[in-house]
């Protein structure tokens, strides 16, 4: 299996429930974050796909992380002095102030599509999550430093630039992958 899912010892587990956290780690450190968290029997979680790739003296198989600079990890907060202290990793995401919890049906999710990326060799792309509302830039093209306003329309995405004094807006289509949101509009479901 192409995803690498750790799992600690029967008897390992603090009495409080473990939930499953995103941590971030220094560039190219995934593989040794996991191993640390391995060895103090943290459940870890490193989604990679294998992919194939010609180079000009020859085809090699190779893994490739679906989220690079981050491992899943499953721990109670009584481990947490432990995960934060492990090598490479820089911090656990966040949000309103709290870890952010994963839910085990998104990790789930998550293995199965690397399952299922590596069995048919298909290349995922990445592509941001970009809302309607949300505050964007343009990162490349002809628009490349333009800030703006993600409008969805007719099910295609599109950029607003506007002069709020005057009330008007001016929008074009836009490729979402050119696309880094500045600030989010909302709480996203």
């Amino acid at each position: 299996m192409p995803s690498e899912l750790r799992r600690p010892p029967q008897g390992a587990q603090s009495a409080e429930i473990p939930a499953w956290y995103a941590c971030y780690t220094r560039g190219r450190h995934e593989k040794k974050v996991a191993s640390h968290l391995d060895s103090r029997n943290i459940e870890t979680f490193l989604p990679v796909y294998r992919l194939d790739v010609q180079w000009t003296d020859r085809r090699k198989t190779v893994d490739q992380l679906l989220y690079p600079s981050y491992v899943f990890a499953r721990f109670s907060t009584s481990q947490l002095p432990q995960v934060l202290s492990t090598r490479g990793l820089v911090m656990i995401l966040r949000a309103g102030g709290r870890l952010a919890v994963i839910p085990d049906e998104e990790i789930e999710n998550v293995r199965r599509f690397a399952d299922a990326v590596t069995d048919h060799r298909i290349a995922p792309e990445r592509e941001a999550l970009i809302e309607a509302g949300d505050r964007v830039r343009v990162l490349t093209g002809p628009l490349a430093g333009i800030e703006g306003v993600a409008v969805l329309r007719r099910g295609r995405r599109r950029l607003l630039v506007a002069l709020s004094t005057v009330g008007e807006g001016l929008a074009v289509d836009v490729d979402g992958a050119s696309l880094q949101v500045i600030a989010a509009a909302g709480p996203h479901p």
